[in-house]
């Protein structure tokens, strides 16, 4: 994570293996977040993300707790090593408004994944 002012950059990747089939799963806010939570599944999975985002705090103090906008950047695959169900790459991205509240961050999340899948959510806690 690197701040610059009010902006924040942080990046992430993932990725594992399993002997069991659908442990791993994509789909969801900030997850591929065009897609239903848990929309792709298999034992190999992928994925990376890159977040922007800034404070808004400054400009809403009324709100009275501290407030971001920004976007998220997402790429990731999940495939079964059979080779019986092989998602192949996954591009997503989500424009997001948070806040960090006395019941933790919330997020409201649009997103888009390749192939036009659209999602609106409501998310509640840290993000994974």
């Amino acid at each position: 994570m690197k701040t610059f002012g009010p902006w924040t950059a942080n990046a992430s990747l993932k990725g594992g293996r399993s002997s069991l089939e659908g442990v791993f799963k994509l789909g969801g806010a900030f997850n591929l977040s065009g897609s239903g939570y848990g929309r792709y599944s298999g034992d190999r999975m992928q994925f990376g993300r890159l977040m922007v985002y800034r404070s808004l705090s400054s400009k809403l103090m009324q709100i009275g707790a501290p407030v971001w906008a920004g976007v998220s950047l997402e790429a990731g695959k999940v495939y079964n090593s059979s080779g019986s169900q092989n998602s192949g790459w996954k591009q997503a991205y989500g424009l997001f408004l948070g806040a960090d509240t006395w019941i933790g961050p919330i997020y409201l999340v649009v997103g888009k994944t390749s192939g036009g899948s659209k999602a609106i959510y409501f998310a509640w806690g840290h993000i994974q």
